[in-house]
């Protein structure tokens, strides 16, 4: 199943979570601190941190991604989102979901063939 990103319906693309993602974040590609990234699509990502944004800000993201698939090696993917929505999770806890920003073609193609097989591996995740 070869996604396309359905920006009407993000809740329509197939996302991860069994993916290994070390992430960081930043406002303007610097200052960066790290963040928890739940789950990945071809969308967007959402992320959990204690820092305090709104909806509408922008953020950098620096994410090493290992998909833990065989023959598949660990990937780099520098984007900048725009946060969507937020909630608190637990006091200053936040989580926040934020869609990529001017995401090449081939980025999302190489995302979505990723997700895909990582489905066909572990199933898929839906929330």
């Amino acid at each position: 199943m070869n996604q396309s990103l359905n920006f009407e319906n993000r809740r329509q693309n197939q996302r991860t979570n069994m993916w290994n993602v070390v992430a960081k974040a930043g406002e303007e590609k610097k200052l960066w601190f790290s963040v928890v990234i739940p789950n990945i699509s071809v969308g967007g990502l959402s992320f959990i941190t204690d820092k305090p944004f709104k909806v509408g800000d922008r953020l950098w993201f620096d994410l090493d991604v290992d998909p833990v698939l065989p023959s598949i090696d660990k990937f780099k993917l520098l984007i900048q989102c725009e946060i969507k929505n937020a909630r608190e999770l637990d006091g200053a806890i936040m989580s926040y979901g934020a869609i990529f920003c001017d995401i090449s073609n081939a980025t999302s193609a190489r995302l979505s063939e990723l997700i895909d097989r990582t489905a066909l591996v572990y199933g898929s995740y839906e929330r």
